[in-house]
């Protein structure tokens, strides 16, 4: 869920990546959390671990059965909110006769 406001939003790449890289440069990191954390670029889920002025850094590519990619400059960089919601779904078996 994407929770900044609209202030925040409009991050994206300020350098083209392969799917090697372990820093994301930024246009900026205002409102992204600080790490650890979750970003989106184009498909890929991309976990860092600490985030700096412009960078996000320490990452682990290709999280959440994604694929590290190779991202071009300019491209446009996802985050929000992590949330795991719990749904009980009431099960029940008729009871056997003897």
């Amino acid at each position: 869920v994407e929770s900044a406001p609209p202030d925040h939003h409009g991050v994206k790449l300020a350098e083209a990546v392969d799917e090697r890289a372990t820093l994301l440069r930024l246009s900026h990191t205002k409102g992204i959390p600080d790490g650890p954390g979750m970003v989106k670029v184009e498909g890929e889920w991309i976990e860092y671990r600490e985030k700096s002025f412009n960078d996000l850094s320490g990452l682990k590519r290709g999280r959440r059965g994604t694929t590290p990619a190779s991202h071009v400059l300019g491209m446009a960089v996802r985050f929000g909110e992590t949330f795991t919601t719990e749904v009980r779904v009431p099960a029940y078996r008729e009871a056997e006769e003897p």
